[in-house]
């Protein structure tokens, strides 16, 4: 199994057995450099890799009869990218799962609590998305996220038990993170790419090809192309076929909380 406890185990096996062999004769020191090398490219794969569930268990599809897909965005609210979203939403009568910023809603409460009145979904993005996120500790990661709660329950009266981890970057710290509250993680199995590529018929190819029953799509709602991206996804023949769900039809386990802190 591809995980962090059994690439870990193996590679510590590994280095005990050299080390009984080295007493019955000399092992070159550049196998320990290669079974530790080889397991830092393994950690570091599972860190960027949120579908390997390296160090935990992340929801990256869902299984569908009935041709179901499931649209996200992250990194908002935006004051005037992600209102422009919700309006083709409402136009295409599709609902989607926004994945925000604590600080964001912080400042925008209004549009966290307009993503809700719509009947849409919204999960936990960090409070901060710092660049230094991947590098927190339990602790600190357990603060962000908690604060990330707070505020949108302050906006929304709701407080999301959902959590897509900034980068879709996991650690152990993240794991343990969520495991104490109770979150569950979402990542996606169609990435988009909107925020390295400029071209948004680029884009809408990239989606077309990778798309199938089950699929989570990942866009963002603070880039000044979403709009007409978003608008050219819900057009297209061949995604038409399909039906838009959000968390509540993706996730077993409760995506909100009763307020308890």
């Amino acid at each position: 199994m591809f995980n962090f406890k059994a690439v870990s185990l193996t590679a510590l096996i590994l280095i005990i057995i050299l080390v009984i062999v080295n007493f019955q004769r000399p092992v070159h020191s550049g196998y320990y450099i290669g079974i530790v090398l080889l397991h830092l490219v393994m950690v570091l794969y599972g860190s960027f890799s949120i579908k390997s569930n390296f160090f935990t268990t992340s929801i990256c599809s869902f299984k569908s009869t009935k041709n179901e897909i499931a649209l996200t965005f992250d990194d908002g609210p935006h004051p005037v990218i992600t209102p422009i979203v919700l309006k083709i939403l409402k136009e295409k009568k599709v609902k989607a799962t926004f994945f925000c910023i604590g600080q964001k809603v912080e400042q925008f409460p209004e549009i966290a609590k307009q993503i809700v009145e719509e009947g849409h979904d919204i999960g936990l993005h960090s409070f901060s998305h710092s660049y230094f996120y991947d590098f927190y500790f339990k602790r600190k990661l357990i603060d962000d996220l908690r604060k990330n709660q707070q505020v949108v329950f302050a906006a929304t009266g709701i407080i999301p038990q959902v959590f897509r981890p900034p980068y879709g970057v996991t650690t152990p710290f993240v794991a343990m993170a969520a495991q104490v509250l109770k979150l569950s993680i979402l990542g996606w199995s169609v990435r988009s790419l909107d925020t390295v590529t400029s071209n948004p018929n680029k884009i809408l190819r990239r989606i077309v090809r990778k798309l199938k029953a089950g699929s989570i799509i990942l866009l963002h709602d603070h880039l000044e192309k979403t709009p007409v991206l978003l608008r050219s996804i819900l057009e297209v023949p061949t995604i038409q076929k399909y039906n838009f769900v959000n968390l509540r039809r993706i996730i077993s386990n409760p995506i909100y909380k009763i307020d308890d802190q």
